[in-house]
């Protein structure tokens, strides 16, 4: 499949980009306009965090480590603090242990060594260990990690609260185009005229906002060779409705041996994407393209 020559043409370009030196493992948005990530080396088995400013891209912090070099990971965000765990054992996937980070400095607050964590708000963390008949839930103080006593919450009542620390959610997510609605046949007539739909593998995924329509689509490198799956490339395409032009295009994955989902979301007018899985990329639609 061949996209349009459109490289003379005005684009649209990223606001601000952010590259890992690992694999960008996770990340989560806070509310407060954090963005938290992990950047972990498999092979050196070291996972380090990062924050930045979701507005500019500023690095806030980055390169972190907190003790356990890879057995740990994020557990929640609440406010301006990020939770950390570890894990019972190595290859376990109980988590266990709690460290309190500030999301503004990347500064350790406490750390608590004998619960797990299982929710958060400002002014409380709720955790819980394993006794031999029952599970124990206290609460501690979200600033000092001191013990407040056992909670009166029901186990029921605890879970739904655990909703509340996955971050910022009010994302446009991408949908899949899908042939039998009718509801696609205009978004369909509008990839076309820049993109060639019978060469695409897989599923079209899009969103479509403020005159902008963003879709994800993969293609396959090379001559494909029967009976075997084919290697596939990850492509972003955005383009203007009302002028009818491709006004940006990037790889995401130069190869990939299957279909990507969820590979950008939006907020606002920001599209956000990940690169090769380790660059994250901010671009503003509603800016002007140069």
């Amino acid at each position: 499949m061949k996209i349009p020559e459109f490289f003379k043409r005005e684009q649209l370009v990223p606001m601000w980009t952010y590259s890992t030196k690992g694999i960008l493992w996770r990340l989560m948005i806070a509310d407060m306009g954090f963005i938290l990530g992990e950047d972990r080396n498999p092979e050196r088995r070291e996972v380090t965090f990062f924050c930045l400013n979701a507005e500019n891209g500023d690095v806030l912090w980055e390169g972190k480590q907190f003790e356990e070099p890879w057995w740990i990971g994020v557990e929640a965000v609440a406010r301006d603090r990020v939770y950390l765990h570890g894990y019972k054992k190595p290859d376990s996937p109980q988590h266990y242990k709690i460290f309190a980070i500030d999301l503004g400095t990347g500064k350790e607050l406490w750390r608590n060594e004998e619960y797990s964590f299982l929710y958060a708000t400002p002014d409380k963390v709720v955790v819980f260990r394993e006794m031999f008949e029952r599970r124990q839930y206290l609460e501690l103080d979200a600033v000092t990690g001191l013990r407040l006593g056992e909670t009166q919450e029901t186990p029921e009542s605890i879970m739904l609260h655990r909703n509340d620390n996955d971050g910022k959610r009010d994302f446009l997510f991408p949908e899949v185009l899908m042939e039998t609605h009718e509801s696609h046949d205009e978004i369909r007539k509008i990839l076309n005229r820049h993109v060639t739909l019978d060469a695409l593998i897989g599923h079209i995924e899009f969103v479509r906002t403020g005159g902008k329509l963003i879709g994800s689509f993969h293609t396959a490198l090379g001559t494909p060779v029967p009976g075997q799956a084919p290697e596939l490339r990850n492509n972003l395409c955005v383009i203007d409705e009302c002028a009818q032009s491709l006004v940006y295009t990037d790889t995401l994955n130069a190869s990939t041996p299957a279909v990507v989902p969820d590979s950008f979301f939006i907020d606002r007018s920001i599209l956000f994407f990940v690169r090769e899985r380790r660059t994250f990329a901010a671009i503003d639609l509603e800016s002007e393209p140069r």
